[in-house]
């Protein structure tokens, strides 16, 4: 199967749990939401690469890579994620993450040689104009710029894209590592980060979710199975296989899945700032993809 038509179905899927994430953020914590969404996704790929590929060799540098990036990616980078969810919203913040493919393209010319053209850098100024937009649009709402919201969309962006670029690394070292088994590793580095971290802030993880409603605790679970197991297994078949930036620019289908389930979800038609930011956004990726 096509990387890009992968890529496509990781969006989708990833898109739209961004719903839940977004919801139990506010009412549980995005802490929370992101230890329960890794401890799932886990657990999945690890019972799926038990029962239906096994274990191939994995060098030490292949293994510390992919735990490494799933730290970064999958722990840190996540929670500033899902931070910025509540802060500005789903489709908002995925409209910021038509930085990412500049940022994946920039690194993977250092470090795998792959080819990133000069005139694509326009694509910056139009991106630039996203920002500049919502940031009008939140001091129009709420008499401030909005700069907590895209800050912590900013982080979300340059820790995922690091781990992105850091686990084609790790299955460029160890080629016979299947997706499930990579994604494995990077969701222990996940899990290992929250762990160490409930030794320092409690997460409370079964309390809360024990608190939830008969509702609400199946609605967690399929967000986590949908928008992140399903999402990073996608994701990383074509990841392992493809283009990095090429990759990444098919991250134009994700704030439009995002904007359409919120509008649908709060039976409302988009902002006139989030329509015009979403001009600048197909605009600057027309020069990251064509």
């Amino acid at each position: 199967m096509s990387p890009y038509i992968l890529a496509l179905g990781a969006n989708l899927c990833f898109s739209s749990a961004t719903i839940v994430f977004t919801r139990f953020s506010h009412s549980v914590g995005s802490v929370w939401m992101n230890t329960v969404k890794a401890i799932i996704a886990t657990a999945l790929f690890f019972l799926s690469s038990l029962f239906f590929i096994g274990w191939h060799d994995v060098s030490y540098t292949s293994l510390l890579f992919f735990i490494a990036s799933g730290l970064m990616g999958l722990c840190i980078g996540d929670v500033f994620l899902l931070n910025a969810f509540r802060e500005i919203g789903p489709s908002r913040t995925l409209v910021i993450f038509g930085f990412q493919p500049i940022l994946i393209g920039f690194l993977s010319f250092l470090l795998f040689n792959q080819e990133i053209q000069s005139e694509k850098i326009y694509a910056i100024f139009f991106f630039l104009c996203c920002l500049i937009t919502f940031s009008r649009e939140n001091f129009k709402k709420n008499k401030s710029w909005g700069l907590k919201g895209i800050s912590m969309a900013l982080f979300a962006i340059v820790l995922d894209g690091i781990g992105i670029v850091m686990t084609r690394y790790a299955f460029d070292a160890s080629p016979e590592v299947h997706v499930l088994e990579g994604n494995f590793y990077r969701g222990f580095g996940a899990c290992l980060g929250f762990f160490v971290l409930n030794l320092f802030k409690p997460i409370y993880l079964k309390e809360k979710f024990q608190g939830l409603s008969k509702l609400d605790k199946p609605l967690v679970v399929a967000g986590s199975v949908l928008g992140t197991f399903l999402s990073l297994f996608l994701y990383l078949s074509a990841l392992k296989v493809g283009h990095l930036a090429s990759i990444a620019g098919i991250t134009i289908t994700a704030p439009i899945f995002a904007s359409i389930w919120e509008c649908a979800l709060g039976k409302k038609w988009p902002s006139g700032h989030l329509l015009v930011a979403f001009f600048f956004f197909i605009t600057g990726m027309s020069f990251l993809v064509f």
